[in-house]
């Protein structure tokens, strides 16, 4: 296991996270331990030492991690047996049964930048490639595992602080040539990891490659389950269905909804590298006869399909754009037989794909693509305004994966570099339940192209709530080959605009209350659900704590015949949020501050003068949110926000238009 260890380690920081779990099949004893730690601690109890040796490396860039068995004694562990306290060096240990953590041997202090001498490199090939020689040439066994943990960054960010592709194949190309080992499964215990990219670059070297396609937001695999697996001579298809049930089952206890991990078999899913180029081909001939189209087509069917952290990261569900692409009805390209291969290559490649109910387009692969959102997220790029730049860097740190794609997204990115918006705005139409408008553009718009509800209140404030549905795009070509006319066409539900209201929450502390976009998802994917969050702040007072923590809550909810019902709620640690993005769970006793919705009737401009009510924690589960609605002293109004895909300006909206 290689573990480079991040601020969830911090002490400070475990005893927030780890506080308690009580839902069925979690463990309760985490108290005070980072997820590594925690992980090292089910280790070492599950660890069966005559038929399993576990060998760890760490190591850390991030600074001030080195604890005092006062500081972690302080959040609630045990130092003595299972807590790695030094991170600043990078070391090898042993998992035992009665020492706990056995050291085997320093390899010196971890260079926290690129100016530092006399230090150990920990994202380098040739740092990772010797842990993996030493461990299975010092510890011979019939199976190799291999897990990396930290955080992750997909296919150009890659793991860790800044290890690349390039230098993760180096690391398994070291171990191969000196050993000739090949690992039953290599695992990422780490964000957005599951990438068709890195899947295909470290095929040669192992059975099975596991992740998530998603964040994983610091949710430790349950290694001490897998542990006992093992030393229950479970198979390996038997470890990759612990692997995955355990992450997927303890993610969603924990709050933690949108949570997807699978398992693929390395020898079928390079196949992936030549079918995707087969596609490239096609699209880039399409692209020679009609840039416009051809360009706005792939892009439509990206901004149609699931991407993951949050779209900063280029990050889209193969299979779910292959879907889109299948279904890009407003255009006559066909690209339905080459799709076909590539969705038969995922079906035999992945074995186990766990994902939740608000991940519903997960497939289990995830690829690159490049989009003007990701700009902020990649220094190299972060000051040019074109996609040429983010190609080129993801061609740089996918070596070998397929030359046609990248060359494909070499010709059709330029028609977003060189050609400029221009948009022409017709007014809204209603008809029924459904809401239309027409614009003629260069580019296409996003299917997640807005309706907004605006409405305006007595003090001047305007609240704006959004409104999705069944979206309908089509397009034809304008007299100017490359302007294409759109319409855009909405079915809401809604009869009347009145049906389609706002609600918020009001945070505690505040005086204004915080509107709560609103999404209603009709069937756009098939299932009719209504799937909104919403955030704000409470007050939680503990016995024996100092200061009170102010906590932000993020909760998920959805109205189920006519009521509106909260999934899932989320918290983070407001003074320390750089630090916190963990669920918190809630102890017997824990006191909650709220404000009191159950008087208000009417219209509520604030909630400066709403009283506040106080509950005492019986469990976890002690707080039960109150969403109120809106209630406006004029007619709503509707308007489009049409989110282009260059983004020159991602509010470009149509004339405002009242419904009565």
């Amino acid at each position: 296991m290689y573990i480079e260890g991040t601020t969830y380690e911090y002490p400070k920081v475990a005893n927030i996270f780890f506080d308690e779990y009580t839902s069925e099949g979690i463990k309760t004893d985490a108290l005070g331990y980072g997820p590594a730690n925690y992980m090292i601690k089910g280790m070492i109890e599950n660890l069966n030492p005559e038929n399993t040796n576990i060998i760890i490396q760490t190591g850390s860039k991030e600074p001030n991690m080195t604890w005092t068995d006062e500081q972690i004694a302080e959040a609630g562990a045990d130092p003595a047996k299972y807590y790695l306290k030094d991170w600043s060096k990078v070391s090898r240990w042993q998992i035992t049964k009665d020492e706990g953590l056995k050291l085997l041997e320093n390899k010196g202090s971890v260079c926290m930048n690129i100016t530092d001498t006399n230090c150990v490199d920990i994202n380098s090939g040739d740092t990772i490639g010797d842990f993996l020689t030493y461990g299975v040439e010092k510890y011979p066994a019939d199976r190799y595992i291999v897990i990396f943990f930290s955080h992750g960054g997909g296919s150009i960010n890659g793991f860790g602080s800044g290890t690349t592709l390039p230098e993760m194949q180096k690391a398994f190309n070291i171990a191969k040539t000196k050993t000739n080992a090949e690992f039953d499964i290599i695992g990422f215990a780490a964000c957005l990891m599951g990438t068709a990219e890195w899947m295909h670059g470290l095929s040669d070297y192992g059975k099975y490659y596991v992740a998530s396609e998603e964040r994983e937001t610091g949710f430790p695999w349950l290694l001490g389950d897998i542990t006992s697996g093992i030393a229950q001579n479970y198979t390996t298809e038997q470890l990759l269905d612990t692997i995955t049930s355990t992450y997927y089952q303890y993610s969603a206890k924990n709050g933690k909804q949108a949570t997807n991990i699978s398992a693929v078999d390395l020898k079928q899913v390079k196949a992936l590298s030549g079918a995707l180029g087969e596609l490239s081909k096609k699209i880039a001939d399409d692209y020679k006869a009609d840039p416009a189209k051809t360009f706005n087509n792939f892009y439509v069917a990206l901004s149609r399909s699931n991407n993951y952290g949050e779209g900063g990261y280029g990050l889209y569900d193969l299979q779910s754009v292959i879907n889109s692409l299948n279904d890009t009805t407003w255009y006559d390209l066909d690209y339905s037989s080459y799709n076909q291969n590539i969705t038969d290559i995922i079906s035999n490649s992945v074995k186990i794909n766990k994902t939740s109910p608000f991940l519903s387009e997960s497939y289990g692969i995830s690829f690159y693509a490049p989009n003007f959102e990701q700009m902020p997220y990649f220094q190299d790029c972060m000051h040019l305004t074109d996609l040429g730049c983010l190609v080129n860097l993801y061609s740089g740190k996918v070596s070998n994966f397929s030359d046609e794609y990248i060359s494909m997204l070499d010709n059709i990115t330029e028609y977003g570099v060189n050609t400029a918006t221009s948009i022409d705005v017709s007014t809204i139409r209603k008809d029924g339940t459904k809401y239309s408008i027409d614009y003629t553009s260069n580019f296409a718009p996003s299917y997640n192209s807005t309706l907004e509800l605006v409405r305006t209140y007595d003090n001047g404030a305007t609240r704006i709530g959004t409104v999705e549905g069944d979206y309908m795009i089509t397009a034809v070509p304008d007299k100017n080959p490359d302007n294409y006319k759109y319409t855009i066409t909405v079915d809401t539900g809604y009869e009347q605009t009145i049906d389609a209201n706002l609600f918020a929450i009001a945070p505690y502390g505040t005086t204004d209350y915080s509107p709560i976009r609103v999404v209603i998802k009709k069937s756009i994917d098939n299932f009719n659900a209504t799937n909104t969050v919403a955030k704000t702040l409470l007050l939680l007072t503990r016995e024996g704590e100092t200061p009170n923590k102010k906590l932000l809550a993020t909760f998920r909810y959805s109205k189920e015949d006519g009521k509106y019902i909260i999934h899932d709620t989320t918290f983070s640690d407001q003074d320390n949020k750089d630090e916190l993005a963990m669920p918190f769970s809630f102890q017997a006793g824990d006191i909650i501050t709220i404000p009191d919705y159950s008087s208000v009737t009417g219209r509520a401009e604030t909630n400066a003068n709403l009283p506040s009510y106080t509950i005492t924690c019986s469990s976890e589960k002690c707080v039960e949110f109150n969403i109120v609605p809106f209630e406006a002293s004029e007619t709503p109004k509707f308007r489009f926000n049409i989110n282009n895909v260059k983004n020159d300006d991602p509010y470009i909206t149509a004339e405002q238009t009242t419904f009565n």
